[in-house]
């Protein structure tokens, strides 16, 4: 996901959900306390919230995470970036 302010030039904040992934274990750790899908997609969910832009790697479709991010994109209006190819934008 991609949070960008366009009164700022287009700054952009990429927002990787691998790094949301160790957040949520590194703060459950201390609880003896296992993630489960749910909860990673709760916070990516959050963090959704928060883009203007969201980009998708190729094979998303096969990613029933990816595909709820997707639709929750589109209802919210979150402009999807479409890539080139595997290599960047």
């Amino acid at each position: 996901m991609i949070k960008a302010n366009a009164n700022e030039g287009y700054n952009l904040e990429i927002i990787n959900p691998i790094k949301i992934a160790s957040k949520i274990d590194y703060e459950n750790i201390s609880n003896n306390y296992i993630p489960v899908w749910e909860d990673y997609m709760r916070f990516c969910i959050k963090e959704l919230c928060r883009a203007t832009h969201i980009s998708f790697l190729s094979g998303y479709e096969k990613s029933k995470g990816a595909m709820l991010e997707k639709e929750i994109a589109e209802k919210l209006g979150v402009i999807e970036l479409k890539r080139r190819d595997d290599n960047g934008f």
